[in-house]
């Protein structure tokens, strides 16, 4: 059974919930058994783990961002929802109709069988063609199993746009050059540097909105980078999955981050930080480790390094007062002398 407490303040809005969260330090919540028809709260929510089983949503104009959710056997209808989660999401037996519908990773086969998939989903998802797809009639007419019928046009973001070209250049991993090797950028693996909890205040209130944009773009480069990875067929099996995996845990922490600061415009105190240095902590330390591991060319080959992911990711924690520093990428930042200069200026050694 769900939460009463958390379900009074779900209803009550976003904000009461970011406000909620933080004073208790919870990182998710239990919503379940409950219907929630007719919620109104289109600035929508951000929701990592939270619970959902067997509720419902319906006829609401609702945003819910629910990475690594659990929306068993939960029912989810109508024009104005919009969900977005990750593929490791739990969605066995969820029932979905009418809405707009944003998987951020590739879902397994397993989970695709298991989603009874309704009629007029906008489905902006990565999933692969399932060849096996044979749709079946059932009650209220929705299609059983498999990939979703053909009436489902599924809309697949271009990860070469140009929507945000300065926050997402491409760069080869081989172009030609007089020594025609790849050149690493060597970070010195010195101690993550951390703000104090003074300065950490000082921060979040001269740069909380500008952190908040820069996170925005973030989880944008991070959907592109993963599609690239999940269209790639040059890449290792387990590669894939390491990267994705660290991509997707990466996001999560973020969107906990972007939870834990306070509102836009509070007044900002050591106190009211509190909650946010862990989730800053949490988000630095996956990032130095992570990075590690995906930025290695030897593994990464002939796919383009995630400069936009990189330098947005070290923009975030340098606006806190805390850069990606101590990170032995091993990659390569070349081709665009400004993108070398910028990441460099990031990802330093303070003490170089």
């Amino acid at each position: 059974m769900a939460n009463d407490e958390h379900v009074s303040i779900f209803r009550k809005g976003p904000d009461a919930v970011k406000k909620y969260m933080a004073a208790k330090g919870l990182r998710s919540l239990d919503l379940s058994d409950q219907i929630f028809d007719g919620l109104n709260f289109p600035s929508g929510y951000v929701l990592v783990g939270t619970k959902f089983e067997n509720s419902r949503f319906q006829d609401c104009d609702i945003s819910l961002h629910v990475p690594n959710a659990n929306l068993r056997n939960c029912v989810l209808r109508g024009r104005k929802l919009k969900i977005r989660m990750v593929g490791n999401a739990i969605l066995e037996g969820a029932e979905l109709y009418d809405l707009d519908l944003t998987i951020t990773d590739g879902l397994s086969q397993q989970q695709i069988d298991s989603t009874k998939v309704g009629v007029n989903v906008q489905l902006n998802e990565y999933l692969r063609p399932a060849e096996h797809w044979e749709p079946t009639e059932g009650k209220e007419g929705k299609t059983q199993g498999g990939n979703p019928p053909p009436s489902i046009t599924p809309h697949r973001p271009n990860p070469n746009s140009n929507k945000y070209p300065d926050l997402w250049p491409d760069v080869p991993m081989s172009p030609p050059g007089p020594s025609g090797q790849i050149r690493d950028l060597e970070v010195s693996s010195g101690a993550q540097v951390f703000p104090t909890t003074s300065e950490l205040a000082k921060r979040i209130e001269v740069n909380n909105l500008s952190v908040r944009l820069t996170g925005v773009s973030l989880v944008d480069a991070i959907d592109g980078f993963l599609l690239k990875i999940e269209q790639s067929n040059s890449l290792e099996t387990e590669f894939k999955e390491q990267a994705k995996t660290f991509l997707t845990q990466h996001m999560a922490n973020l969107e906990t981050l972007l939870l834990a600061l306070p509102e836009p415009g509070e007044s900002v105190s050591e106190d009211t930080v509190e909650s946010t240095k862990p989730a800053l902590e949490t988000y630095l330390s996956t990032a130095k480790d992570g990075f590690r591991v995906l930025l290695d060319p030897k593994r990464l080959g002939e796919m383009t390094v995630p400069t936009g992911v990189v330098l947005l990711s070290a923009a975030l924690g340098a606006q806190f007062g805390a850069p990606l520093a101590g990170i032995a990428f091993g990659a390569w930042f070349s081709g665009r002398e400004s993108t070398e200069k910028l990441a460099r200026k990031f990802l330093s050694d303070p003490k170089d």
